[in-house]
């Protein structure tokens, strides 16, 4: 652990952080859009080390929050600046609006996730094998 800490400490393991419980420690994982977390987790009988990485939960989150929250006010934005500039246009912009915004989501939430789970993939196999490096084993693999 004082090997990782250092390597942390020099810039060469991001997000290092000691673990709790049943996690020995934790490494950031970085990704496109979202990023994640590297956790290792000791076996003490087979006497191997063995990583799961994850995604952190704040940012999808926050960015299905702010889709939700400005679909409405882009209704407003759109409809204000089209009667300002057409004086003809007489549609409720909502009945075009929000199906053109709303029906891709599903989409783009599932490009956003595969491309998410491919990048954080990578980087935490990187981070991995500087664990490894750090610590002067061998990598076993995936």
């Amino acid at each position: 652990m004082e090997r990782l800490d250092r390597a942390a400490r020099r810039g060469k393991l991001a997000g290092f952080e000691r673990g709790s419980g049943a996690v020995l420690f934790s490494a950031s994982a970085f990704g496109s859009p979202f990023d994640g977390v590297v956790e290792a987790r000791h076996d003490a009988v087979r006497g191997i080390l063995s990583f799961r990485w994850r995604v952190r939960p704040m940012m999808p989150w926050l960015f299905v929050l702010l889709t939700v929250v400005t679909i409405w006010p882009g209704v407003w934005l759109t409809d204000s600046l089209l009667v300002t500039y057409f004086s003809w246009y007489r549609i409720p912009t909502w009945w075009w609006y929000v199906p053109l915004s709303v029906l891709p989501l599903p989409w783009v939430a599932r490009a956003a996730v595969q491309r998410t789970r491919a990048s954080i993939d990578a980087s935490a196999r990187e981070r991995v094998a500087d664990i490894a490096r750090e610590l002067g084993i061998e990598s076993a693999g995936s």
